[in-house]
């Protein structure tokens, strides 16, 4: 019998049978992480802001090593006489030199923005050093790319490319090479590695054993916190080009006026507040507005999501009815049934320092990704007013606030709200579950479906909705901010001082930060 793998199957194997007969089960993985279909939206407005970058992805010294590590594999192919540089055996070289660098960041105890602890622990720290001319290195290397390596798609792999990323290398048949540009990056490298050059590990394309003493020994050559001036400059360059027109290099101007203002460090969720805030000198700068819609949009989805979150709890019991939901989130609200919903979306909360929320989309942000959202639906259900007012006192942009219109973009819910102001609460209350929720979720569950990914939390049973998994807790999606900040202070463009960032200006004495 062939293999079933979604109803479409199931309905053609019935077909064709002349006799009942038992069928496997279906074979679906438990998963989903967008159950509404929301996150492209935010993650399409980030690549307006900070593009090219991810959040995994933070140190400089990780691109310089890896484009190191492939003009030192094409160099040393040439002095073998080759034509030119296998591609497995290119792979191998630079996989070696970043096991290498990465293990000795590990013992050095500056690992966090590094991948594969895992296999290093087990490999190469348990055994006090590794043979790389082994069967086992053959199998674990090529492994490696997928997760553990610093080219790998979650790691630097993506940013390090020529393209919207820090574009370090350029690929060409499989094989990698340093771009011009950052060659006085690489070159510094060269000289700082000059004591350990000598080794095998780096002298010859292929290599046996390593001790992992030598690897500890040689960390400070490379160490990520001890960078060059030259690997500095080409950082900068790579990051927010020149002239400042870039969208990374328009995003750290408006993180330096913010720096220039302050009285103090700013930490990464202070300046992302405060570049979120209607009433500052720069709330206007049309980088400002971006930043301020992104985290609106994330605003709208965390509460929507925090929502969902409830309803799966309201109904993880027993089958429960769509007026037995709607009551309950009336209850929550503390909201007449008869209230008209355009009087509930005009109410303001209160945000921080007793602003009003609509000031900074942030506030409210943080406030739900730190609750128990299916314990409190109406903070969940604030946010989601407040994005709308944002929304509209933005006068609704299109270039800000547009999108697909299956992924609910906000211009798209603000006018849906706008037509609905006139009904009373609890119609409204149902519209928010059973459209919002309920009807968003299962058409994108059901729609994504086809890949042996259960992603359905709820379903319609004899008695009512009854949820298939229980509830979770929804995170806004990472803005890539604490990247942008890092590789920036890697670079010299910002400093550290206490915890978090200052303007270069103050570590002169020429600011007020």
């Amino acid at each position: 019998m062939a293999r079933i793998r979604n109803l479409h199957d199931l309905d053609d194997v019935i077909a064709l049978a002349d006799r009942p007969r038992p069928v496997p089960i279906l074979p679906l993985e438990t998963g989903g992480v967008d159950p509404l279909g929301l996150r492209q939206l935010n993650f399409d407005m980030m690549d307006r802001c900070i593009p090219g970058l991810n959040n995994a992805a933070w140190r400089l010294r990780p691109y310089v090593v890896m484009a190191w590590a492939w003009w030192q594999a094409a160099r040393l192919a040439e002095r073998a006489g080759l034509q030119s540089l296998p591609v497995p055996v290119g792979r191998r070289f630079t996989d070696r030199i970043e096991v290498i660098f990465q293990t000795g960041q590990l013992m050095a105890g500056d690992f966090s923005s590094l991948p594969g602890v895992e296999g290093l622990q087990a490999r190469v720290v348990a055994k006090r050093g590794y043979d790389f001319s082994t069967p086992e290195w053959e199998d674990w290397h090529l492994r490696r790319r997928d997760q553990g390596s610093l080219m790998s798609p979650v790691s630097y792999g993506p940013s390090v490319k020529e393209g919207l990323g820090m574009g370090f290398l350029r690929s060409s048949g499989g094989l990698f090479a340093p771009v011009d540009e950052v060659m006085p990056a690489v070159l510094a490298l060269d000289a700082r590695l000059a004591p350990a050059l000598g080794h095998e590990a780096f002298a010859s394309l292929e290599c046996g054993w390593v001790s992992l003493d030598l690897m500890v020994e040689w960390h400070p050559l490379w160490d990520m916190r001890d960078l060059t001036p030259a690997e500095a400059e080409v950082g900068r360059l790579a990051l927010v080009g020149s002239g400042g027109v870039s969208p990374r290099a328009r995003t750290m101007e408006l993180v330096g006026s913010i720096l220039g203002s302050a009285t103090g460090p700013l930490d990464t969720g202070q300046l992302r507040l405060l570049a979120a805030r209607s009433d500052r000198e720069w709330s206007d700068w049309p980088t400002a507005r971006l930043w301020r819609a992104m985290q609106t949009r994330q605003l709208m989805r965390l509460s929507l999501e925090g929502l969902l979150n409830w309803v799966l709890a309201m109904a993880s019991n027993r089958p429960v009815t769509l007026d037995e939901l709607v009551g309950w989130l009336l209850e929550a609200l503390d909201a007449s049934p008869d209230l008209p919903f355009g009087e509930w979306l005009d109410r303001r909360d209160r945000g921080d320092e007793g602003d009003d929320a609509v000031v900074s989309p942030v506030t409210l942000l943080d406030a739900i990704e730190g609750s128990r959202q299916w314990d409190d639906p109406a903070l969940c259900a604030s946010g989601l007013r407040a994005a709308i007012a944002i929304c509209r006192v933005m006068d609704e942009a299109e270039d800000l606030f547009a999108g697909q219109p299956d992924r609910l973009p906000l211009t798209r819910l603000s006018a849906r709200f706008r037509s609905a102001a006139g009904l009373p609460m609890r119609d409204a209350c149902e519209l928010i579950v059973s459209e919002l929720l309920i009807g968003q979720h299962v058409y994108w569950a059901v729609g994504r479906s086809g890949d042996d990914t259960q992603r359905l939390r709820i379903v319609l049973d004899e008695g009512g909705w009854i949820a298939l998994r229980g509830a979770g807790r929804s995170n806004p999606t990472a803005d890539r901010l604490y990247t942008l900040l890092e590789l920036a202070s890697d670079c010299g463009i910002v400093d550290q001082a206490e915890g978090g960032y200052v303007s270069p200006a103050a570590r002169t004495g020429g600011g007020t930060a």
